[in-house]
């Protein structure tokens, strides 16, 4: 390439020749994109600070000094015996890196497939170790293709096809659907303010009572950040008319968990029998979506609407009334559209948006998961990992 002119602008159509002035050799090409590099590096670096993550700010490091000497060593700019050294303490470094990478994945509390490999990348969904879940890809159907095969036996890929699973307590499928993907299924989205859906469904193994089983979000470790106690204590003050009387959560906990009764958080409910029950991928002329079925239940009280059916059973004496059946089949249809799962954002509206990322660390999101909490066992547990949260 020499010193001939570099289109610039090509992300805005734009190309703009040597005879403007522009006259870019290789050497500065590198000298760019190494600068690039430094400051997302130093960016990460101050944002360790902030989290006062020692780990974070000591690969940031790590990763300076490895671009800077890179750097060098690729424009020849050293005598030939410390650019040897240089070279060897690189590699001593790519191992120190790659050690710091297995800590990252430990913390996490999972060992990830190479980013490479991830089939919706930025964004990885899995079944947990802890719940014991094999996951196996679908066969095809009228409706859908096969599944893909995953990168591993408890990987699975969203937006193209259901997944079975199962675990010593629960038997099901499992269908996930995310926006911003490149194989986003439009039909579904289109004219909703949807960001993500996952239905599942399946039997249980054993007679359950409805308010021993909960859903919601639970965390390995503290959040990464928060307002003061009394502004969270206040939020959840003048939340309180709109949460069910039997939310349980702990902010502040070495755990966090905000979780709820199942009846509760899923948008669409099914009690059907086998053989009977509707497609977990969903039918085109209901738009993809779970038709509320609660006939099975045999009580009048139970409303027929999802929202009025989320409300009544937010009540213990309720739930009390109802058992999941072994010889019945239930799905669950969850979606929502604050939470952007491949951009790792929160918004609450269309100013107000925050980044997960600080608020999670280095820890995963909770996909869906459901557990009897009399004996802390998962009945499924699906999480999901974003590259950012990761990445070297």
């Amino acid at each position: 390439m020499g010193n001939q002119g570099l289109g610039l602008g090509f992300g805005l159509g734009l190309k703009l020749p040597a005879s403007a002035g522009f006259h870019l050799s290789m050497r500065d090409v590198a000298f760019i994109l190494a600068a690039a590099q430094l400051a997302d590096v130093v960016s990460r670096f101050f944002w360790a600070r902030q989290l006062a993550d020692d780990r974070l700010r000591t690969e940031m490091l790590l990763r300076a000094v490895e671009i800077i000497f890179g750097l060098a060593l690729g424009m020849n700019l050293m005598r030939p015996r410390l650019a040897a050294q240089v070279k060897k303490g690189l590699e001593a470094k790519a191992q120190v890196r790659a050690a710091l990478r297995l800590e990252k994945i430990q913390r996490v509390g999972v060992e990830l497939p190479d980013e490479k490999d991830w089939p919706d990348f930025p964004v990885l969904a899995r079944g947990r170790r802890d719940c014991t879940l094999k996951v196996v890809p679908r066969d095809a159907s009228a409706l859908y293709p096969a599944a893909p095969m995953a990168p591993d036996p408890i990987s699975l890929c969203v937006n193209i096809a259901p997944y079975d699973f199962e675990n010593r307590l629960f038997k099901g499928s499992l269908m996930v659907r995310l926006r911003n993907l490149d194989n986003t299924p439009q039909e579904y989205f289109q004219g909703r303010n949807r960001r993500m859906q996952v239905c599942l469904q399946g039997r249980f193994k054993r007679r359950t009572r409805f308010d021993k089983v909960f859903s919601g979000q639970e965390f390995s470790k503290p959040l990464a950040w928060l307002p003061s106690r009394t502004v969270v204590n206040t939020c959840f003050a003048v939340l309180t008319p709109v949460l069910p009387p039997t939310f349980k959560h702990d902010v502040f906990s070495e755990t966090p968990f905000f979780l709820s009764p199942l009846l509760c958080t899923c948008q669409g409910f099914a009690v059907e029998r086998p053989g009977e029950q509707q497609d977990v991928f969903g039918l085109p002329e209901h738009r993809w979506a779970i038709q509320e079925n609660t006939l099975l239940l045999d009580d009048p009280d139970v409303p027929k609407n999802g929202d009025k059916r989320r409300k009544y059973f937010g009540h213990q004496a309720n739930l009390e009334k109802y058992h999941f059946e072994p010889d019945l089949v239930y799905t669950f249809d969850y979606y929502q559209h604050y939470f952007d799962a491949t951009q790792m954002n929160l918004d609450l509206s269309s100013f107000l948006r925050f980044d997960a990322t600080r608020i999670l660390g280095e820890q995963a999101l909770q996909l869906s998961m459901a557990k009897d909490i009399t004996t802390n066992e998962y009945l499924w547990n699906f999480d999901m990992l974003h590259a950012s949260l990761v990445r070297k």
